[in-house]
């Protein structure tokens, strides 16, 4: 396989001289597996994604997997250019709300009053699959997803191709007790030895859903200094991610989703902390930050 990072900044894009090295485009992925090529969300990294596939000169079939429909997830679609080309096939993958499924939730920010292009005129064909956790194939790629821990419904992915694997957990927060407080304040509390073994549940399954990863592809927003001031908001912080891959016996970590206010000497730091953490607990995992334009080859 191969990963090629479009976009890897969080929330809003930031260009600027303090970001240029890491980049400011936000969550755009590109993994290549034999024949088949996937998008992983659409932030505005995906625009010049779009251009280098119209520049190929050849019709474009893609698998698009959504995370979730925040902002910084989607909101370079409209920018995608092969979805303004006929013989162009897309194939967009992920988490429906209760009353709004996927073409719904793409639609709705091509809105006239939003955008000019909207989204009933695209010329290329979309196909649009609401999924859960769930198993898909493509070809000989496997996809298995799973729902993270984020304020909406959110989705990452597992993905396999000839004995290889890459994961990718999107926008995710550890489970805490963070989530028994709230039951307590709505009145609706559960024995405390109940509720801490169903989190410890939930939490025993990222590290299964991560488990020998080649590589993993985690949201790392926050210092451990900073996650207890936005604890609950969906995110972890760099510190999270490296205890997740090192349960995980993940062979290399790449954190990502960079809070939109880090500059490149601050995600540099950030990483070289966490590598040295991970090696002061005896771990061989490899940390490295997620910058545009790079290229990882499984």
């Amino acid at each position: 396989m191969r990963v090629k990072f479009w976009g890897v900044r969080g929330s809003i894009p930031v260009p600027g001289p303090d970001t240029v090295v890491y980049g400011g485009n936000t969550t755009c992925i590109e993994v290549v597996a034999g024949d088949t090529n996937m998008i992983l969300d659409c932030g505005t990294g995906i625009r010049e994604l779009g251009n280098y596939y119209s520049k190929l000169g050849k019709a474009v079939k893609v698998h698009i997997f959504l995370s979730h429909s925040h902002w910084d997830h989607i909101q370079g679609f409209p920018f995608f250019t092969p979805i303004y080309r006929y013989g162009n096939v897309i194939n967009i993958y992920g988490p429906a709300h209760p009353d709004r499924t996927i073409k719904d939730l793409l639609t709705l920010q091509m809105d006239g009053a939003y955008f000019p292009a909207r989204y009933f005129e695209l010329a290329a064909k979309i196909i649009h699959h609401d999924i859960r956790e769930e198993t898909v194939e493509i070809d000989d790629v496997v996809v298995h997803s799973r729902f993270m821990n984020h304020p909406i419904y959110t989705l990452g992915y597992r993905i396999h191709h000839e004995g290889k694997i890459v994961v990718y957990t999107s926008d995710n927060e550890p489970y805490t007790a963070f989530l028994y407080d709230h039951l307590k304040d709505l009145g609706d509390a559960v024995p405390a030895s109940e509720m801490e073994e169903f989190l410890a549940q939930c939490n025993r399954r990222m590290v299964d859903f991560v488990a020998d990863a080649d590589i993993v592809i985690a949201d790392a927003m926050y210092r451990p200094d900073e996650y207890p001031r936005y604890r609950g908001w969906g995110h972890s912080s760099v510190e999270h991610a490296m205890d997740l891959a090192i349960k995980g016996n993940v062979k290399k970590l790449i954190v990502w989703h960079h809070d939109p206010n880090r500059t490149d000497a601050d995600l540099d730091k950030m990483v070289a902390e966490a590598q040295a953490a991970a090696k002061a607990r005896g771990s061989k995992l490899e940390i490295c930050g997620a910058k545009e334009k790079d290229v990882l080859e499984i």
